[in-house]
């Protein structure tokens, strides 16, 4: 059956809800986002309009081959193996315009705090607003330790962690430049290849607060103290390639659970529970058992298979109770009584709004919300199986709430459903085209019945290291292992050592033991485990990052 909401209702015919969800839920590259959110912690959270012609590579890589800064290229297949270097490590060359097919520069890889200088993407909507979420989340965090001047500190934080071999001028900050100090060779090519960019300056004041009008900004707080834990303690000690590696993994890892932790806490509001969302210090409510034996078929690989099957499941109901709650506060412009509703703070609103769902008022209101879109459909077959459908939801005697949930789900649901997934493998670290990310919290194909929770090594060295540093900013030399597995439970909701609740048995548990003897070697292959015996109190972890320092 198709039913389609009627277009000239953009209320009714969107899948947006600012006071539940401040992003788009839609397919996002978190590589490509990056050096926009590099670009506001410099600029005070501003972020300058693109003036680079994307297709301008070949004009980009002549003036790089002829450039004083770089030798060697000049004979032979010089110019070939230089396109080929930087397609490979620095630039990503999207699909073509009509003038320059396959020759159309998409964004420079954040390889550096001067990628921002290319003005590309040259479009910030495929970013679908999470830098701007990121940027204020870490602003808020800057203000909750103290910082008169939240702003200043990121741009200094942000250009001492990943400045190294940067100048990067002065206000406004749009012409960086390499300042000689010796860096990795690729970061040096990249450095020489932005220099062929003009400088880019930002205009105007910084844009709202992307948070504004949010009502569970508990469900990515979480990221504003990993982004700050990463510039002022472990970029301490890494290199500038490492510390990028950490804040994509983080930044891939939290906006991949805000959809799950919103789902989460709509749900505690529709139930009459309390919303936990900013309770502090509280265990990450999502929680999604990951495998590391690498096993097909076993036991393990089956719970890992299982969590995601269930988020997944988590995220359709999400997108219904969304839907519901935002008809709800249209009803309450509509009706004598909860008008001033709309007006109350994000926070108080969102409660508000779960308990008007049986209200007498909002549920006539809701009805006719049902009836506007049943009066739009035409007499075409399918419009006249959508009355039926509507027609059969009214006589089954449904509240208006349900009525209205069911009939915007079944509207919404081919555009809402596929976002919604794009949104999960996208940040899940999963590529399109095959393989995946280095952050990857997926692993499969994009068949979603291969999808399992398994991160990649990388992803999970950074979390692990991210484990050992304390809200003061003081690092633990080593962790008993079993404290270790608390952390990654409690803070990234990651579970190895134990089946979910909804999924405990016998064999469960039995494949949990085998997946905490595979962590452990995966522990002991990144060089940081140490073990005495079979004893958890004589077993320990050391930060596997921890002593990576660039000299």
């Amino acid at each position: 059956m198709t039913l389609a909401l009627p277009k000239e209702n953009k209320d009714l015919n969107t899948l947006g809800f600012e006071l539940v969800m401040p992003v788009e839920l839609n397919d996002v590259d978190v590589d490509r986002l990056l050096p926009s959110f590099i670009e506001r912690c410099v600029k005070y959270g501003r972020v300058s309009p693109s003036r680079v012609d994307p297709d301008a590579y070949p004009e980009h890589l002549a003036a790089l081959k002829d450039s004083a800064s770089v030798i060697g290229f000049d004979e032979g297949n010089g110019q070939a193996v230089l396109d080929g270097w930087l397609r490979a490590s620095v630039v990503k060359i999207g699909s073509g315009s009509r003038r320059r097919l396959g020759e159309r520069m998409d964004y420079v890889r954040p390889l550096t705090v001067a990628a921002y200088r290319s003005g590309l993407p040259q479009s910030q909507s495929r970013n679908r607003r999470a830098d701007a979420v990121a940027y204020a989340i870490l602003r808020e965090e800057y203000e909750k330790r103290g910082s008169k001047r939240p702003e200043a500190s990121i741009s200094t934080d942000v250009c001492e962690s990943l400045g190294r071999g940067v100048d990067i001028g002065e206000s406004p900050w749009d012409n960086p430049l390499y300042d000689g100090t010796p860096v990795d060779i690729t970061e040096l090519l990249a450095l020489r290849f932005l220099e062929t960019f003009p400088p880019n300056p930002a205009e105007g004041k910084s844009k709202a607060n992307a948070l504004e009008g949010f009502a569970l900004p508990g469900s990515i707080s979480d990221l504003g103290a990993d982004l700050f834990g990463i510039l002022n303690v472990t970029a301490k000690g890494w290199s500038t390639i490492q510390t990028i590696s950490a804040l994509k993994s983080v930044l891939a890892v939290r906006l991949y659970q805000l959809p799950l932790r919103v789902g989460i806490a709509l749900q505690q509001a529709l139930d009459g529970s309390h919303i936990n969302d900013r309770v502090v210090g509280a265990d990450n409510p999502v929680q999604m058992y990951c495998d590391f034996t690498r096993r097909r078929g076993g036991q393990s690989d089956e719970l890992a298979r299982l969590s995601v099957a269930r988020d997944l499941e988590l995220l359709t109901t999400s997108m219904g109770n969304r839907l519901l709650l935002r008809s709800i506060q249209q009803a309450t412009q509509l009706t004598a009584s909860h008008g001033h509703v709309v007006h109350l703070p994000p926070e108080e609103r969102l409660p508000m709004l779960a308990d008007l769902v049986s209200d007498p008022e909002i549920d006539m209101a809701l009805r006719m919300q049902v009836m506007s879109v049943e009066t739009s459909l035409d007499d075409s077959d399918s419009g006249r199986e959508a009355k039926q459908f509507i027609q059969s939801l009214r006589d089954s005697g449904l509240s208006g709430a349900e009525q209205v949930r069911r009939v915007l789900v079944e509207g919404l649901r081919k555009r809402g459903h596929e976002n919604q997934v794009k949104w999960f493998w996208s940040t899940g670290g999963l590529n399109p085209k095959g393989g995946s990310h280095p952050y990857a919290l997926l692993s499969g194909t994009m068949v979603r019945s291969t999808w399992r929770y398994t991160p990649a090594e990388e992803l999970i060295s950074i979390l692990v290291s991210a484990c050992f540093y304390e809200a003061s900013g003081i690092q633990a030399p080593q962790l008993p292992i079993n404290e270790l597995l608390t952390r990654l439970r409690r803070r990234f909701g990651i579970v190895i050592d134990r089946p979910l609740s909804d999924n405990d048995s016998v064999d469960a548990r039995a494949g949990a033991a085998e997946n905490l003897v595979a962590f452990k070697r995966q522990l002991q292959h990144l060089g940081c485990f140490t073990s005495l015996s079979d004893d958890f109190s004589v077993q320990y972890v050391t930060p596997p990052l921890g002593n990576t320092v660039k000299q």
